[in-house]
């Protein structure tokens, strides 16, 4: 339960860092690339064994990890250009519901159990995320939807995809010795794939804002990579509940801290969906 608790409190921390962002001047792309770096090395200073990295090489999960690691960049271009053309909420949503695919894959794949608890627990899961995500947007200018609806789907199938991998390296190739070697070769993987983004876009010229809003992001993000791998592998309880748990924790913190921190609005749906949260919680952790 520890790990979980700390699963949901870094990653909380990253939704909370990268929306003072744009107010500390710190541009996204660039922050982004940079905190994947920090990542990598993070893991570097704080993994035992340094040299066990080079046993990697031949370890029959470095190309699905390596593949990750390019998907997770992926993912995040596909949710910058969400945002851009169709909205932060449209964003939020398939970023936040996300979570049902590796717990439909945990299911098929792993024979986990299914009954009609775990069904309600997910399905008020994913209602509770809609309405506390769900905010009326006012814009200048109309979004032509119908040209992008497929951004969306992108956005959730790649976000879905991303755990789900996650999850089938954990269950197939996962060793103590690595844990940390994993997530320092994802976490390159996807730096190097910025970087290659970075260049054929131009946009390079870092600021001082950028590398320590990097630094910033990367060392919490890199503990919530590194505490997701430890939950999956102490937990008793099955990962089709686990992502449900983690990501409703996420979304109902950073609720609050949006409240009280940022002086967000708090409307009726966003109260009812963080009640639907807690229900979703209890049902899932207790009889699902």
């Amino acid at each position: 339960m520890l790990y979980l608790i700390l699963t949901v409190l870094f990653s909380t921390l990253l939704i909370v860092i990268i929306h003072t962002f744009e107010k500390s001047g710190v541009n996204t792309f660039r922050g982004i690339i940079i905190n994947y770096l920090v990542c990598a090395l993070t893991g570097f200073v704080v993994m035992p064994n340094k040299p066990i990295i080079l046993e990697m090489i031949h370890w029959e999960g470095l190309p699905y990890c390596i593949g990750l690691g390019c998907m997770f960049f992926f993912v995040f271009i596909m949710v910058g250009k969400t945002v851009k053309t169709m909205g932060i909420t449209t964003a939020s949503v398939a970023q936040k519901i996300s979570f049902a695919i590796p717990v439909i894959g945990a299911i098929i794949l792993y024979n986990q159990s299914i009954n009609i608890f775990k069904i309600i627990g997910i399905l008020l899961a994913i209602s509770s995320v809609l309405l506390i995500s769900f905010q009326k947007e006012k814009s200048e200018e109309k979004i032509q939807i119908k040209h992008n609806f497929y951004l969306p789907i992108i956005v959730f199938l790649g976000g879905g995809f991303c755990d789900l991998t996650f999850n089938y390296i954990q269950q197939n190739f996962y060793l103590e010795a690595y844990k940390h070697g994993i997530n320092i070769i994802i976490f390159f993987c996807a730096f190097l794939a910025g970087c290659i983004v970075m260049l054929f876009s131009k946009n390079y010229q870092f600021t001082i804002k950028d590398i320590k809003g990097g630094i910033l992001l990367g060392i919490p993000n890199y503990f919530s990579l590194f505490f997701l791998l430890l939950t999956l592998e102490k937990s008793k309880i099955p990962s089709s509940s686990l992502f449900p748990l983690i990501n409703l924790g996420v979304v109902t913190i950073s609720a609050i801290l949006g409240y009280f921190i940022f002086k967000e609005s708090f409307p009726i749906k966003k109260i009812i969906g963080l009640l639907l949260a807690i229900c979703s919680i209890l049902i899932i952790r207790f009889w699902g």
